[in-house]
């Protein structure tokens, strides 16, 4: 089949070769696992940062006028799993692929139950998309997902790893993007249960913005492991904080705006993402600093 699309298109074979050997090497090999958790960091930046620029261009757009602006929440999915998908089959082969969808289809198969429980206690239902309240409707729905393996695949064939070493930047940043899903699956298996009064809702944003700032410690220590640590910190902590302020301060200011009874629990929610951010840094300085403190023998 390749030999027949190379005979079909020999001008796209030649651009695609030479697009291929001019691409650098953003990333180096590894051990299957430590690949993996690259690839995922590799994702996690990726959809940080689309989601970023995404909310910016809508807010463009909103000050030229435009309000009725289109649904772009799937670029930033569909990219980030695809630059994943790339970087795991690149750094760490096959192996670190299929750990890798191993990743994902464990994420899925975990937001399944609440999505339907979800549906169960609201009444909630769509006339635009698929049934999101039935498991087959939900992968359905993540339609933006299984694109992004698809691109992914592909993206790979244009993409090279350099010789063995380490991806300290996209390590660090999986460490947290790990971290932050377990805090996440945790926090909606016990807090989010509770009941729907303005208490309980600034209890349970308490308890997310605690964990969020424990995945913040996780990715510092890891940060702490390896050399360079302070900037490989800093480049995830700006990224984070990059997010925040174009999407998370923005729906914080319009829930306080709209619902002033909500604002409390959305502002601590909110805090904890700059606050990983900063304790994330935080402990890549101390380690930092650790290294040149001399110890007494023992």
């Amino acid at each position: 089949m390749r030999e027949g699309l190379a005979r079909e298109f020999p001008e796209a074979v030649r651009a695609f070769a030479w697009t291929r050997a001019r691409l650098p090497a953003l990333f180096s090999r590894e051990p299957v696992l430590r690949a993996t958790v690259s690839a995922i960091g590799a994702g996690f930046l990726v959809s940080a940062v689309t989601r970023s620029l995404v909310g910016l261009g809508v807010d463009a757009l909103q000050a030229f006028g435009i309000t009725a602006t289109p649904t772009l929440g799937w670029i930033q999915t569909t990219l980030g799993t695809a630059v994943a998908v790339a970087v795991a089959l690149r750094a760490g082969g096959a192996s670190s692929l299929a750990l890798y969808l191993a990743y994902i289809a464990l994420d899925v198969a975990l937001h399944v139950p609440g999505v339907i429980t979800f549906c169960e206690r609201s009444g909630f239902q769509s006339l635009t998309t698929p049934d999101m309240c039935t498991p087959f409707g939900f992968l359905a729905g993540q339609w933006a997902l299984w694109t992004g393996l698809g691109v992914g695949l592909l993206l790979s064939g244009t993409v090279s790893a350099q010789s063995p070493g380490t991806n300290r930047t996209l390590r660090v940043a999986g460490a947290y993007a790990v971290a932050s899903a377990i805090v996440i699956q945790a926090w909606a298996a016990t807090v989010a249960q509770g009941a729907g009064d303005a208490a309980s809702a600034l209890n349970s944003s308490l308890a997310i913005s605690v964990l969020t700032v424990a995945a913040g410690v996780v990715a510092g220590v890891v940060a702490g492991l390896s050399e360079h640590r302070v900037r490989t910190a800093s480049i995830v902590a700006a990224i984070l904080l990059l997010a925040w302020l174009t999407i998370q301060l923005r729906y914080l200011l319009t829930i306080m705006r709209e619902s002033p009874d909500l604002g409390p629990a959305i502002l601590v929610a909110s805090l904890g993402t700059p606050i990983a951010a900063f304790v994330l840094v935080l402990t890549a300085v101390v380690a930092d600093r650790q290294r040149f403190i001399p110890r007494d023998p023992a």
